[in-house]
């Protein structure tokens, strides 16, 4: 199986039915070196200034905060899904991968 790596300053959970909060759990994000939050806590897009961002969810709002990181300056964001890609052509530097496996230190894994 096919599987690549990459690097990531902080990761926002955004799964779950719009309010209702579901955080799934991946292994090794309880030791993840960055902070991990679920869209439902995400207040303000500036705290992630020329961070790297992984979004796990690929619905509403994922796309959204992944849209707002992008105006307001982030380095990079990457949005894992489960099940399909949005199909929507995101600006660079935000792109589509396939759901994450699991997580060492800063490095995520995904299929």
């Amino acid at each position: 199986e096919d599987t690549f790596e990459e690097e990531f300053d902080r990761v926002v959970v955004a799964s779950g039915h719009y309010s209702v909060p579901h955080v799934p759990d991946f292994h090794g994000m309880g030791r993840f070196d960055g902070r991990v939050l679920h869209a439902h806590d995400f207040r303000n897009a500036r705290e992630f200034f020329n961070q790297r961002v992984l979004l796990i969810g690929s619905s509403y709002s994922a796309e959204d905060i992944g849209i707002q990181l992008y105006k307001f300056g982030v380095k990079k964001v990457t949005i894992s899904y489960r099940t399909k890609k949005t199909g929507f052509k995101f600006p660079d530097p935000v792109n589509e991968v396939e759901l994450l496996t699991r997580i060492e230190g800063n490095t995520c894994y995904f299929k």
